[in-house]
């Protein structure tokens, strides 16, 4: 069990550190080739001027991105308290390893899934 909680934790780290340098790779690449369009054709590529709707999609993304880290992290705190004082009950020791898993499947689905919308903003020119 604790192997299988390491390698959980160890993948969704990387998984976390991958969606960051992946979003924040698309977000230079995407901003350097509009603006060398726009200056091509004599334009200002100033993103200055206050909010868009781009700005506050990112922003509720981030926000329910974060929320859903928190839930994760306090049902992997759950689970773990349920798992320490389960005092060789075999139910109530299966129950917290149950919750520990569901809960790094949990934060796993939520980063893949804010992947996934990130991505398919960037194509749809949204974010």
């Amino acid at each position: 069990m604790k192997r299988r909680l390491l390698q959980c934790l160890i993948f969704t780290s990387l998984v976390v550190f991958a969606n960051g340098a992946i979003a924040a790779y698309a977000d230079t690449a995407a901003s350097q080739t509009i603006c060398s369009g726009v200056s091509e054709v004599g334009g200002n590529c100033d993103t200055s001027n206050g909010a868009t709707i781009n700005g506050e999609l990112a922003f509720v993304l981030n926000i329910l991105a974060a929320i859903a880290g928190v839930i994760g992290v306090v049902m992997i705190i759950v689970g773990g308290a349920k798992y320490i004082t389960a005092s060789g009950n075999s139910e109530k020791t299966n129950q917290g390893k149950n919750t520990i898993l569901f809960a790094c499947v949990g934060l796993l689905v939520a980063v893949l899934a804010q992947i996934i919308v990130k991505f398919v903003l960037n194509k749809a020119a949204l974010l």
